[in-house]
């Protein structure tokens, strides 16, 4: 969890974070970012010029007005959509893989035939596709670093603010 105090009030920091970013989520080498005014929260994504990341960890934050100032708190997380296309994949992964998995290793383990293709077949494919799974899990991480970075020093910037 990040956390930054501002001394700035809290419509202005929305007014500078929504006056600073694009609207259009996919917009290319631009600084994303929406902000609801009415709960006081706010996301931010850097996009990267020639890059389409859907693994890209977008910031969701949170303001609270304080006497004195402004308190954001926020973290990096996945978009919503992609979580749940990853819940899909290792689900499915789990479920029909691990199946065909259980047969090949029986099929080689008491040499009888269960009519699957090739058990080795059955044992390298599933196992492919979880390593393919934490790879590109992995490497979307780490291509939007950068990203990460921008936007942490972009909330420094524009609402003047110091991390806690």
């Amino acid at each position: 969890m990040y956390s930054f105090f501002s001394k700035i009030d809290i419509e202005e920091c929305e007014n500078r974070i929504r006056n600073s970013v694009c609207n259009n989520f996919f917009a290319k080498d631009n600084l994303s970012g929406r902000v609801n005014s009415n709960k006081h929260k706010f996301w931010l994504l850097k996009h990267k010029a020639n890059l389409n990341n859907s693994f890209a960890r977008i910031f969701y934050g949170r303001m609270t007005s304080e006497d004195n100032g402004t308190i954001i708190q926020g973290n990096f997380h996945l978009h919503l959509f992609v979580k749940i296309f990853i819940i899909i994949w290792f689900g499915g992964l789990i479920i029909i893989g691990g199946y065909i998995f259980l047969l090949s290793i029986l099929q080689i383990i008491l040499s009888t035939s269960y009519n699957i293709v090739n058990p080795v077949a059955g044992i390298l494919a599933p196992c492919g596709f979880l390593m393919f799974g934490i790879f590109l899990t992995r490497l979307g991480k780490w291509l939007s670093k950068d990203g990460e970075e921008y936007v942490l020093k972009f909330i420094i910037a524009t609402l003047e603010a110091k991390q806690l």
